[in-house]
């Protein structure tokens, strides 16, 4: 499974944030490390982080998913970042986190399709970047 990252700032110093600069971190480790994927996998997820700024904030807590492209076979899960890890050193180990649950809700929609997914090289690849 291929996996990516991507963020919605809706203010453009967001992306200058402590979180913005451990997020582009966390993608350039996944682009490097992706020979710890699972190649054999048709299968992609993509992260989409969506920031508070402001005048615009997500409009849920949490995590969702958005949507699934069946020809490319590509689920996308958006996950709301609180406007206290904006800033925060723990940005990376909240990235790192939401892209494990991303995963785990990953694994739960591909089996309820009958879709081969395996977790464990998602958390290897994860992992290699902490």
């Amino acid at each position: 499974m291929k996996l990516f990252v991507g963020a919605y700032y809706p203010d453009k110093q967001l992306s200058d944030s402590i979180f913005g600069k451990a997020l582009v971190e966390v993608a350039a480790g996944l682009a490097k490390n992706r020979n710890l994927g699972s190649e054999d996998s048709f299968l992609a997820l993509d992260l989409q982080f969506m920031l508070p700024g402001r005048l615009e904030k997500p409009g849920f807590k949490g995590m969702r998913l958005h949507s699934f492209d069946a020809h490319s076979n590509t689920l996308r899960v958006e996950s709301s970042v609180p406007s206290n890890m904006v800033n925060s050193e723990l940005a990376k180990k909240y990235i790192l986190a939401a892209l494990q649950d991303a995963v785990d809700n990953a694994s739960d929609f591909f089996a309820e399709r009958h879709l081969s997914f395996q977790q464990a090289p998602m958390y290897d690849m994860i992992m290699s970047i902490a």
